[in-house]
């Protein structure tokens, strides 16, 4: 049986206009643990680097804008893999 496919994420920068550092920070925690529970995806290649653009508003609540982060990044890996 062969180990599940993993992902490796060596930076992540999010640009976070008009926002707190530390909701920044929580933001970024809250993209990695996303990640590391979301689906993985069989093999394939995976892109050196990524860029996606999620839209908020200032209402925008962290934790749904980290779902629309996580939920950007599994779909181009899914278009990759």
């Amino acid at each position: 049986m062969r180990p599940p496919p993993s992902l490796t994420v060596g930076k992540l920068t999010i640009r976070l206009a008009g926002r707190p550092a530390a909701e920044g920070e929580i933001l970024a925690q809250l993209v990695v643990r996303g990640l590391a529970e979301g689906e993985t995806m069989s093999g394939g290649a995976r892109p050196s680097r990524m860029h996606v653009t999620v839209a908020a508003t200032p209402d925008t609540q962290t934790d749904d804008l980290a779902d629309r982060i996580v939920a950007s990044i599994l779909r181009e890996l899914q278009r990759n893999g």
